[in-house]
């Protein structure tokens, strides 16, 4: 047992032994505590200070994660919005347990010192024992490790949806000048589902957009009908696929029905080809639409044939429409964008895809030989379905289309949809296979460029 004082100040009994050793050494005990409180409590100031700092900031990302959750939520990224709204709320829970756990160890501190002010003795024991090792401290804005590593989740939670939603990406090494370009097989709606494939492949393809109905192969009568079709004739078409080294990416223009049973069949078979997208034009359907295919994965497209006159209740053809229809949906859904149905009725291709940027799904790219009028009054409205040409050989414009895309990052596929020259077209297809290729590598947009 030992006697111990506590505080900075000796008792009086030991100030006079000290004086009696040097007359001086009162004095400078004194001056050596008043230097070493004012030096306790600045780093008490600058430690508070840096709590704080450290709690606001915390704070103030937990409220952004929060404000990230709803909107995430709202772009249909439910399990990611859980995994963001876990991290704010644990951000805003561990701000408050460790502002409140600091603030009880100061007050337990304060009572200790004030319990045995400067120059009162007691006896106690005195046991000396390794001292902790130092703490690690990640940052000293965050309150905790825990906190800091919440954070970084939660960020990196974040980063893993801001990017374009939607399907399986379509891989690069099926791309020519940076675009999944390719061939859609109703340009061979005589042929097979087996012949489109051949031809595609021959024109230089590596992707195809598959179409409903058409005959599989010629030895049968069976039709890509996802309502019919089998699991075996499904491994053939996959087996013709690989044979020829083409992917299917897309199916369309497909009808799909209300009824959610029904509509199943479809983004089955999707997904059994492991497509990138379906087109449709099915509108009246978009509930089930926009449920199924967060569901299964798979983007949607809603495609646009010409203006029908006489048929009002048909609006695909507007791109405004679209925009209306799929801008407060999953991301999803979008626009199946097709130029040369936008020509026929005049509307221009680049200005569309500009209003639909960040919607658009997949394009049917065509080239042709003139454009229609478009005019808002049915009575004055002419369209121009002219003869299809070659890509880059028509007044589209293909070339800035291109550009546009890029510009917007797109990330679809482009299908070539040849509707004229029915049974030799296929050099058609593959001069606007070049096309894309030559341009986009003269544009550098392949390559990751």
């Amino acid at each position: 047992m030992v006697s111990a004082y506590s505080g900075p100040i000796p008792p009086a009994e030991e100030l006079a032994r000290y004086a009696r050793l040097d007359p001086s050494l009162p004095l400078r005990i004194f001056e050596m505590a008043e230097s070493q409180i004012k030096h306790r409590h600045e780093l008490e100031t600058r430690m508070v200070e840096q709590s704080s700092r450290g709690q606001c900031f915390a704070f103030i990302i937990g409220v952004l994660g929060i404000a990230g959750t709803v909107m995430i939520s709202n772009f249909g990224h439910e399990k990611a919005a859980c995994v963001l709204a876990a991290f704010s709320l644990g951000t805003l829970a561990e701000t408050f347990l460790v502002g409140k756990r600091r603030e009880a160890e100061r007050r337990r501190r304060k009572e200790a010192n004030s319990r045995y002010p400067p120059g009162g003795v007691r006896r106690e024991t005195i046991r000396m024992e390794p001292a902790p090792a130092a703490a690690v401290r990640v940052c000293p804005m965050f309150p905790s490790k825990s906190l800091f590593f919440a954070v970084a989740l939660a960020f990196a939670g974040a980063g893993t949806v801001s990017g374009t939603a939607g399907a399986t990406p379509i891989p690069d090494d099926v791309k020519l000048g940076g675009f999944a370009v390719g061939a859609q097989a109703w340009t061979w709606h005589q042929n097979t589902t087996f012949e489109a494939i051949e031809n595609a492949a021959f024109a230089g393809a590596k992707v195809i957009e598959l179409f409903p109905g058409q005959r599989i192969k010629k030895d049968g009568k069976a039709r890509l009908d996802p309502n019919t079709i089998t699991d075996e004739q499904i491994a053939e078409v996959k087996e013709q696929l690989k044979k020829f080294g083409v992917r299917a990416v897309n199916f369309g223009v497909t009808g799909v029905p209300k009824d959610e049973a029904k509509a199943r069949k479809i983004f089955e078979f999707a997904k059994k080809l492991d497509l990138y997208a379906i087109s449709t034009e099915s509108v009246d359907a978009v509930d089930t639409i926009e449920k199924l295919a967060k569901e299964y994965d798979i983007n949607v497209g809603f495609h646009n044939h010409p203006r029908q006159t006489r048929n009002p209740n048909y609006k695909v053809w507007d791109p405004q429409f679209i925009l209306e229809l799929v801008k407060n949906r999953d991301p999803h859904l979008g626009a199946a964008a097709d130029v040369g149905h936008w020509a026929t009725d005049g509307i221009d291709a680049v200005a569309s895809l500009k209003l639909l940027k960040g919607r658009v799904i997949s394009v049917h790219i065509k080239d042709r030989t003139g454009k229609g009028v478009f005019n808002a009054d049915p009575k004055l409205h002419k369209r121009k379905e002219t003869e299809n040409v070659p890509l880059g050989f028509g007044v589209i414009g293909i070339g800035a289309v291109l550009d546009e895309l890029h510009a917007q990052g797109f990330k679809g596929n482009l299908s070539i949809e040849h509707e004229s020259h029915w049974g030799k077209n296929v050099p058609k297809v593959a001069a606007g296979l070049g096309y894309v290729k030559g341009y986009g590598e003269a544009k550098h947009y392949c390559c990751g460029k």
